[in-house]
């Protein structure tokens, strides 16, 4: 029997990845019972005396890397030319599938003035050293302990039992297009359909009766960009539908009346010739203008996946990178910068109508819906999935997580219609409450370098 200092030093441990995959699997530590759920008692009564040893640390938080079959998939490659890939942990529920995409950003010209071809190669380049832009590092198992990917039922109500595919971002273009520039891979189209290909060669998922389309920030690019073509590549009809998590980016000049960011985002498609791989509704709406169907905005209506968007009224990523605004409303003890001029908060303030028209006719459309708080935030699926104090309106109980559960069930007995963007800032709790889990939100505007898009 192990004491419970010993217990207790091990369990923090694992709790913070520090200890090794293997070196617990091999510990096989029984979990005192106060420390499971129901659910999980309940499900470990039916399992071996070795097997109830061993579940918890295995199969809760952890998946397994599977690289693409270079021989089979030769193109499905990251910037670098290494092979893409996909961490996959198999749940209880085998006949459900969340597919999250992971964000990052995307690699482009730093400077807006214009952009060049040149400036966005060199950050491409920079980016193909990391785990953004090549799998050589790329851990060979990984452990997904928080928000809406976590194998924890008390953390992940709503997904903490279906099989999680979690695709490692290293194309730097939302998993778009298909070319090799100067040695380097934009292979997006090619991981997309290894993906799928993949998956229904390997699993069930040819037979699944859900399959949900999720990312985070450019990840949410991937599922808004992309999602009706994986859609029907599943061949699923109705069971594939979408959560993208902040990645509704506005077409927006900045607050010097430069057209930055976006003009960024058309050098990076120009350079790797990406446009035709975009929604394909879309590119036959706009045919002389390809560039509109990176933005939402331009082509919501068409989106035919079913969708259920979470988009911050406020998102910071796009109040700095986008708006270039770095300033904030109250007091701004815990950031270096300056209050917000009236000009500024004109610009703060008219994002949450701008997002509201611009995804109004998809969000209108039967079935869809939108979460979409009053504060500042940027991918809010990890750290405020299953958290109370962010609720729309404040106390009410819809957090993210109660919302989705509904939307995937079709109960809309609050009568709501699936629509929870009705609170303007800072109405809610957890926006500026010092206490509550949204404090760092504070300040509206952070200061550059701090980090909206997710790594």
């Amino acid at each position: 029997m192990m004491d419970g200092s010993r217990w207790l030093f091990l369990f923090c441990m694992q709790t913070l990845g520090i200890a090794s995959f293997a070196g617990f699997e091999s510990l096989a530590i029984p979990l005192p019972p106060s420390t499971y759920s129901e659910t999980h008692l309940s499900f470990l009564s039916r399992k071996s005396s070795t097997e109830s040893n061993n579940f918890w640390w295995r199969d809760r938080d952890w998946a397994v890397l599977r690289l693409f079959d270079e021989q089979q998939y030769p193109n499905a490659r990251c910037l670098d030319g290494s092979m893409a890939g996909y961490y996959l942990r198999e749940g209880s529920s085998l006949q459900r599938y969340l597919i999250f995409f992971q964000g990052g950003g995307w690699c482009y010209d730093q400077e807006c003035n214009p952009p060049t071809r040149n400036g966005t190669l060199r950050n491409c380049r920079e980016r193909a050293k990391t785990r953004l832009g090549s799998s050589k590092d790329w851990w060979k198992h990984k452990k997904f302990s928080w928000g809406m990917q976590s194998g924890d039922w008390y953390r992940n109500p709503v997904f903490y039992n279906w099989t999680l595919v979690y695709v490692p971002y290293c194309d730097g273009a939302s998993l778009t297009g298909s070319a090799e520039v100067e040695g380097l891979h934009f292979r997006g189209k090619d991981i997309r359909a290894a993906l799928i290909d993949t998956l229904k060669a390997t699993s069930n998922i040819s037979s699944a009766d859900m399959v949900v389309l999720s990312g985070g920030s450019a990840g949410a690019s991937t599922v808004l960009w992309h999602g009706d073509e994986m859609a029907e590549r599943l061949g699923l009809g109705s069971r594939v539908v979408a959560i993208p998590d902040a990645g509704f980016f506005l077409d927006l000049r900045d607050e010097r009346g430069v057209d930055c960011w976006p003009s960024q985002m058309r050098s990076l498609m120009d350079t790797i010739g990406g446009y035709d791989d975009l929604h394909q509704a879309c590119l036959s709406t706009f045919p002389t203008q390809k560039w509109k169907c990176m933005f939402p905005e331009y082509y919501a209506g068409l989106i035919s996946t079913r969708t259920f968007i979470l988009h911050s009224l406020y998102d910071s990523s796009e109040l700095y990178w986008t708006l270039w605004l770095n300033c904030c409303q109250r007091a701004c003890s815990k950031q270096k910068t300056s209050q917000c001029s009236a000009s500024d908060m004109h610009l703060f303030e008219e994002l949450r109508p701008q997002h509201m028209q611009a995804w109004r006719q998809l969000v209108e459309k039967p079935d869809n819906g939108v979460w979409a708080p009053a504060c500042v935030a940027h991918t809010m699926t990890e750290w405020y999935w299953n958290d109370e104090t962010w609720a729309i309106p404040k106390g009410s109980g819809n957090t993210m997580a109660s919302v989705v559960a509904r939307w995937l069930d079709g109960d809309n007995s609050d009568g709501k219609q699936f629509e929870y963007q009705d609170v303007p800032w800072p109405g809610n709790g957890a926006c500026l409450d010092p206490k509550g889990s949204g404090s760092a939100a504070r300040d509206i505007f952070l200061s550059r370098g701090s980090g909206f898009l997710d790594p």
